[in-house]
């Protein structure tokens, strides 16, 4: 390759030599990949990409700091604002570009999560109505992305949602926090929060069922869902911090909230605060991340029996590939559950809470 036209790929991949990537060229050809969204000491926000061997594919800049992230298709995805900011990006992977940025409607921001219904062509966001302090699904069409409908979330503070494998329904975790975009990240009525698990019917906009964890601070944030139909959630506790609370619940459709087995004391290892869950289906387990405790734990999928553990400073996201689940930290270090060892890192960058794997 001729060094002008090579020089050229390297552009138009996004690399960047000062993030101590390993240098790859650039393919037409859709790829597996990881996808996070990231900060960089100088403060500035990304989407970006890279795949098992360290090589950093696509970096992105976006407006504000990013949340979680979804594919629309095998090179668009989309990056959701961390609350309460009320934009959305649209990342072209393959053009290494912003594509479009989607604001929230008037009175409304986002609270960093979404799902993608490709039955409908439907983006669904979980966003929070200003005035009224209510949560809503926000369904969008994925050609103009513009409003088709707004559907109650159940609850107060809607945070993530998955849908069911049935295609029918969505579940979404409400964390029962009030907030205003004024106060900032202030929670406004821990004294009367109302968290709870709720199931939405799609087209109907119906409440199908509302469960509720057995403490009223536990609020219900990040969620993954089996193909069973089993529902994991996460909790951030608010009450007193010495407390020892489960932080991590099975639910199935027709039963209460059920705690993953430990110990009463291994939980005040989160540090009351559960990031990021991932499910691998392959090999039946479940794993969760705590930045705030520096741990990441792994549990059984089919009877929730308690694995293993193990330490990883600031660890954010945290994704199941084939045989294995890939775990990111805010240093810009990737591990995975075979190595209790950074395998690469990405130095420069800060990742945030959450990972996918396209």
């Amino acid at each position: 390759m001729e060094r002008r036209a090579f020089i050229k790929s390297l552009a138009l991949c996004g690399l960047s030599l000062s993030l101590g990537a390993n240098l790859v060229a650039c393919s037409s050809k859709a790829q597996r990949r990881f996808v996070s969204a990231a900060t960089n000491h100088q403060g500035e926000h990304f989407v970006v990409a890279f795949d098992k061997a360290g090589n950093l594919l696509n970096q992105v800049k976006i407006d504000n700091r990013g949340h979680d992230l979804l594919m629309l298709d095998s090179e668009r995805v989309v990056a959701f604002s961390r609350r309460p900011f009320t934009k959305l990006f649209v990342v072209n992977l393959a053009q290494n570009q912003l594509e479009k940025i989607i604001n929230a409607e008037q009175g409304f921001h986002f609270y960093g999560h979404g799902v993608f219904d490709s039955k409908r062509k439907q983006l669904i966001t979980t966003e929070n109505h200003i005035e009224s302090a209510g949560g809503y699904l926000v369904v969008r069409n994925t050609h103009n992305f513009a409003v088709e409908k707004r559907v109650p979330s159940g609850g107060i503070g809607p945070h993530q949602c998955a849908l069911m494998p049935d295609g029918e329904h969505i579940v979404v975790a409400n964390g029962g926090i009030k907030t205003h975009p004024d106060k900032g990240r202030e929670k406004l009525n821990l004294a009367s929060m109302a968290p709870n698990l709720s199931y939405i019917h799609l087209d109907t906009g119906k409440l199908v069922e509302s469960v509720t964890p057995p403490h009223f601070q536990l609020s219900l944030r990040h969620l993954a869902v089996a193909k069973s139909g089993e529902v994991i959630v996460g909790a951030q506790y608010q009450g007193n911090y010495r407390d020892a609370h489960p932080l991590v619940f099975s639910h199935k459709l027709g039963r209460e909230l059920q705690p993953l087995q430990a110990e009463p004391k291994f939980w005040q290892n989160f540090e009351q605060y559960v990031a990021s869950i991932a499910i691998a289906d392959s090999d039946n387990r479940i794993a969760v991340t705590s930045p705030r405790g520096a741990i990441v734990a792994y549990w059984q999928l089919d009877n929730h029996q308690f694995i293993r553990h193990e330490r990883f400073a600031d660890c954010a996201g945290v994704a199941s590939a084939k045989n294995e689940f890939i775990v990111t930290n805010g240093k810009g270090q990737v591990i995975n559950d075979s190595k209790n060892m950074p395998i690469f890192q990405l130095q420069p960058l800060r990742f945030d809470n959450h990972l996918i794997y396209s």
